[in-house]
């Protein structure tokens, strides 16, 4: 960042970038070790090496040797071939050929080797190869004719292949007659063709039923989408990718049925949505199989991701103790049989924000705040010529006498328009991400390798803001026997961020405090705005934080050979995360800056904090091994799977900070150079863990009638003995209709028809540990006899030897329905969840002279309800190929118990107050405002009591409000339910997707409603001249009386800040959360250079919005007077797909 800032950090600097380049070397070396195993079966003929000996027996028994302790096979026309004469050999050590040759001397026969293939030939007609290898060409296509460009050619067996041009042709040469050709494309059904002694081979593909046959991730393994009994969904990588963002989760916004995504900002590296399954709450994350924090989620390289997958019901059971919100399965990329392919991605862009409040000019700033003073019998700030002066300069016409222009052009020098949130943010930021990975691999060995880059800068005009991160992820699968493979996954993530010395929240209202008729300084060094100081650490300090990712896998997989279906596997997760935090927080001063002397004063105000540093180092660990048992086999109509799970967990933190102030100058930021005096540290570790048994038992009838149940046997350290175990069972079934004869008799146009049921139970033990235990913590302290204040120790409280695991039970029934070949296909669900056992203490229903501290119980319940809607349609006109999918879901939750006063023998007013018991969740509580007073006459004759004191403080353009209990006076009691809280209730999206020859085209679309938005900006103006909003300047005067909003304050009056309908506004947004037009270019222009694909695209992202809230982005969380918030994104870029 800073020259400074590098200098005196170089060594934390080198300790990063050292860790980091262990990390690539062996990341490089992996990816070596692969190759070469790929490489390997043209190398292994010359590097194995074998023993054979026969004596006087024929040449097949040396061939049996040969087979017998190698991978070499023989192919041979016996009738062509004669292998019975009688040698005798005695070798040592020798090579493949070596053998070969002392084998076949003196005879007439011919070897060629090819890979681990041996063919054998006579000599006088050649070899049995070269008569059989030819070209192959042909042409692929659908069902309709049209040509399908990219469709992928693989000899079955081998890594030879290719894929069809934009025309869909292709060419195989050196295609063995007796070879088998493998085709396939995304969406269509895989198809195989014996060559024969054909060298032209043209391919129907048909279209695969949506999602009928494909494999989805579960818990613990995969599952046909035919045969899933849950309500499951899925988003595949290539829908991920479309989307360029900085993190996943705004990818999944509208994608997926009761998938609630809400971004709340876009500041760079806090700009991840709040994901919600079903309005829940915090989902559990699995990668790979190891649980990840949200914020380990969203630092995934989207380019690495195979699926991402849902679990929202009773399959998410299989998880138990930690499942109760629902099941994120996130797969990555493997290697796949095939040449290797290489994938480079490149997306440059530029964001700017979505929205951002225009603040009101000097001119208005002038006529405004002297309007707030007069309200407020207060003396007036501006004259009545310096209000003209100001409208001017601010590009008003204005009348002025001769003397008032004269004096204008005289002042004209120090009159100043300054537009605050321009100098503080710029109109645009670059984005750029980079990723390049490899796949491929043979029999033996498959891998996927994947490098990636994000950095990404904010908007802030002082470049203080900004984002990057560094990702590698390694996949690697060896098959060591027929019947024994291993797997080894490693990656690892460097994220860096750096701000401003001061939160985004306090720029914000630092900005507020910043008028427009405040000259601009020259001198970057004396700030004369407190938002802009605040906004640039060379004056305010900063905030950096870097994080350190580091995790590796090894599994085993057995298949048992003596027992058909059957595998035992194992696994080792180990994954580290570090975290460096260091905060420089340096107070500075504005200024007034003097244009004629070009001079700068002190001016009031200013960020008066001493300079200070705080750093913190946190560590954290997470062990996770398991073993599983898996059993599938078919016994004519009846299919069977069996899983069964045991598996351990053990997690481990550690935290230490250090904090010192008192620097003597700001040039050194470091601890060492502030004041031992005040100084502090801290430290604490904390240690977890679980351990687990799960089972889950698949069953089919025909593949008509499903079934599926599911034991989870959780263990956590957090409860007493007696309460460690917990037991989460599920029950789910499934009916496919259309399988039966009638259905298939009668309605051929069905093509997929299944009812789903299903019951589960799942827990959460989200609990203090050791809450079971009586004892002490450090904290609070005495004075010892020589009057000196010594560290003590404090009772912790009443332990609860009761306290047990949160259950969570869902019931859910859905359909899924496909028809006319997916012409029109979708799904219904509805669900009920109880959440019962939610811990909480008993602090409101006991009396506050309760002498002890109370421990956490399960006390209070909450339910909820819900449906999810999916519709979708495919189709083709000509050579357009479009889909579109639309989903609708709805959720809402009640407080079934709450712990808190009884509330029995209230009266109504008082309990729809207050009681919380029997009371939607959701809900926003205030006061009902039925307009503004327009007169003193109006203020008397009104006969409710609003201020206290018989309404001597109301003026006219004060708000109104409904005496709602009939007391003639406004108290808590009048504040009723008004409407939803700021969560959205319901949510829909629209994904529309199309291709024409070689143009693609993709539109995401995100909307939600059933939500209210609490305007944040109730009062403006405080006790100091500050500035307001443009929208603001619709206020009450006599001149207008149909405001919308009350009359100016010098820091607003008490009466117009209750909560109540008047800043409240039922919300809506719809949102194209993304747009991409893409092109992949004739193949033949890169064949030369061997690409083999080549796609450039235009993408918009957050483009556009339409909604019903004025100055703000929609999702930005509101919270009445506040104004923390940095503005949601919207992106503008170019990107380029090559594949070689």
């Amino acid at each position: 960042m800073k020259k400074t800032w590098f200098l005196t950090n170089h060594r934390h600097l080198f300790a990063c970038s050292e860790k980091l380049l262990k990390i690539m070397k062996i990341t490089i070396f992996i990816v070596v070790f692969a190759s070469m195993q790929t490489f390997a079966l043209d190398n292994y003929a010359q590097t194995k090496r074998m023993d054979v000996k026969v004596d006087e027996s024929g040449i097949v028994a040396a061939l049996e040797k040969i087979e017998a302790q190698s991978e070499f096979f023989f192919f041979y026309n016996n009738k062509v071939v004669k292998l019975d004469k009688k040698i005798s050999v005695d070798l040592k050590d020798k090579t493949i050929n070596e053998i070969l040759d002392a084998v076949f001397k003196d005879t007439d026969i011919e070897y060629t080797i090819n890979n681990r293939q041996i063919i054998l030939s006579g000599k006088e007609t050649g070899s049995l190869l070269s008569q059989q290898q030819k070209s192959v060409s042909g042409k692929v296509t659908d069902r309709t004719g049209a040509s399908l460009p990219g469709a992928t050619v693989v000899v079955k067996g081998t890594t030879g292949g290719t894929i069809t041009n934009a025309n869909g042709d292709y060419t195989l040469s050196n295609v063995p007659g007796n070879a088998t050709l493998i085709f396939s494309f995304i969406g269509m059904k895989t198809q195989e063709v014996a060559v024969g002694n054909k060298i032209a081979i043209n391919v129907t593909l048909a279209e695969e039923t949506i999602g009928i046959e494909e494999v989805v991730a579960i818990g613990y393994g995969t599952q046909k989408k035919a045969s899933l009994t849950g309500s499951v969904v899925e988003v595949k990588n290539e829908s991920i990718i479309n989307t360029p963002v900085a993190n996943i989760t705004n990818t999944l916004s509208g994608r997926l049925p009761g998938i609630f995504a809400v971004q709340r900002s876009g500041e760079p590296g806090q700009d991840a949505a709040d994901i919600s399954i079903r309005g829940f709450g915090n989902s559990l994350i699995i990668v790979d199989g190891i649980e990840r924090n949200s914020t380990q989620f969203n630092q995934i390289d989207p380019n690495s991701i195979e699926s991402i997958t849902v679990l929202k019901d009773a399959s998410a059971s299989i998880y138990g103790a930690r499942a109760g919100n629902g099941v994120i399965l996130v797969t990555t990329k493997r290697g796949k049989t095939g040449k290797p392919l290489i994938n480079f991605n490149v997306s440059n862009g530029y964001q700017s924000n979505t929205r951002m409040p225009e603040f009101v000019n000097a001119g208005e700033f002038a006529v405004s705040f002297n309007d707030a003073l007069r309200n407020s019998g207060r003396p007036l700030y501006f004259s009545d010529a310096k209000v003209k002066e100001y409208r001017a300069i601010s590009g008003e016409s204005v009348d002025f006498t001769t003397a008032e222009k004269a004096q204008y052009e005289a002042n004209k020098p120090y009159l100043a328009n300054t537009d605050w949130i321009n100098v503080v943010f710029k109109p645009i930021a670059p984005i750029q991400q980079y990723n390049l990975n490899s796949s491929g691999g043979n029999d033996q060995v498959k891998y996927f390798i994947s490098l990636g880059y994000l950095d990404q800068k904010s908007v802030l005009r002082s470049g203080d803001d900004n984002f990057k991160k560094y990702s590698i992820q390694s996949n690697i699968d060896a098959q060591i026997t027929k019947d024994l493979s291993v797997g080894f996954d490693l990656s690892a993530l460097l994220a860096k961020t750096e701000y401003p010395g001061f939160t985004i929240g306090s720029i914000w209202n630092a900005l507020l405090n910043d008028v427009p008729s405040k000259l601009l300084n020259k001198d970057p060094m004396y700030p004369t705005g407190l938002g802009q100081g605040s906004a640039d650490a060379d004056i305010s300090g900063y905030k950096k934080n870097d994080t350190k990712e580091l995790s590796g896998s090894f599994s085993v997989n057995y298949s048992v050979p003596f027992v058909k279906g059957l595998t035992a596997k194992a696994r080792v997760d180990y994954s580290t995360t570090t975290g460096f935090n260091k905060n420089f927080s340096k107070g500075y001063n504005v200024y007034n800056y003097d244009p004629v002397l070009d001079t700068y004063s002190v001016a009031r105000g200013g960020m008066n904090v001493l300079t200070n540093l705080t750093e913190d180092y946190g560590e954290s660990r997470n062990l996770l091994s398991k073993v599983m048992l898996e059993y599938e086999n078919v016994f004519g109509k009846h299919a069977i799977k069996a899983l069964a799970v045991a598996e351990y967990t053990d997690y481990n933190k550690n935290f230490f900070s250090a904090y010192r102030t008192g620097y003597l100058s700001n040039a050194i930021d470091q601890l060492f150079a502030g004041s031992s005096t005040g100084m502090k540290n801290d430290g604490s570790e904390n240690a977890d863990g679980r351990i687990s048994y799960a089972s889950r038992i698949n069953y089919a009838y025909s593949n008509k009638y499903l079934l599926e149940t599911t034991l989870r046997y959780d263990a956590s350290p957090r409860f007493a003995p007696d309460q460690r175990w917990g037991l989460f069972p599920s029950v789910l079934v499934g009916w496919r209709l259309s399988e039966e004869n009638f259905m298939k008799d009668n309605f051929k146009f069905v093509n997929n028809l299944k009812l789903r049921l299903s019951y589960g139970q799942s827990g959460v033990d989200n609990i203090a540990s050791y809450n079971y235990l009586s004892g002490f913590s450090f904290g609070g302290g005495y004075v010892d006899k020589t009057g000196d204040m010594q560290l003590g120790i404090q009772t912790k409280g009443l332990a609860n030897l009761l306290a047990t695991w949160e259950k969570h039970t869902v019931y859910n029934a859905g359909i899924d329905f496909d028809l006319w070949n997916s012409k029109i296909y979708g799904g219904l669900d509805v669900f009920y969840k109880e959440r019962s056992g939610i811990l909480a203490k008993r602090s409101a229903s006991l009396p506050s002279t309760f002498g002890a501290t109370l421990p956490s119980e399960n006390l209070n319940s909450i339910n909820y309800r819900g449906f999810e809607l999916q519709l979708g349609h495919t189709g083709k006109i000509g050579e357009l190929k479009y889909r579109i999918d639309g989903n609708i879901a709805w959720n809402r939750a009640k407080n079934v118990h709450i712990e808190e006063p009884d509330y029995s023998t209230a009266d109504k007013y008082t309990r729809l107050r207050y009681q919380q018991s029997g009371q939607w969740t959701n809900q926003f509580y205030g006061l009902d405002a039925v307009g503004l007073f327009q007169s003193q006459a109006e203020i008397d004759a009104w006969p409710v009591i609003q201020d206290n004191n018989l309404n001597k403080t109301l003026k006219p353009g004060d708000i109104k409000y409904l005496d709602f209990n009939g007391d003639n006076k406004i108290t808590d009691l009048d504040r009723h339910v008004l409407g939803r809280g700021n969560t959205p209730e319901l949510n829909f999206g629209l994904n529309i997707n199309g291709n024409f020859k070689g143009f693609d085209l993709s539109m995401l679309w995100y909307g939600a409603t059933n939500y209210t938005y609490l305007l944040p900006y109730m009062f403006p103006y405080g006790a100091i001249p500050s500035t307001m909003f443009e929208s603001q300047m619709d206020y009450w005067t006599p001149e207008n009386p149909n405001a919308s909003f009350p009359r100016m304050g010098n820091g607003g009056f008490a009466n117009n800040k209750y909560p109540s309908t008047f800043w409240l506004k039922n919300s809506y947004y719809v949102r194209l959360k993304n747009i991409q037009l893409g092109y992949s270019l004739p193949p033949r222009l890169f064949k030369s250079i061997g690409v083999s694909n080549c796609r450039v695209y235009l993408s918009a992202i957050n483009w556009l919005t339409i909604t019903n809230i004025k100055d703000f982005d929609p999702e930005t969380n509101s919270v009445a007077g506040t104004f923390g918030f940095f503005p949601q994104q919207k992106t503008l870029g170019f990107g380029v797909n090559i594949t070689l």
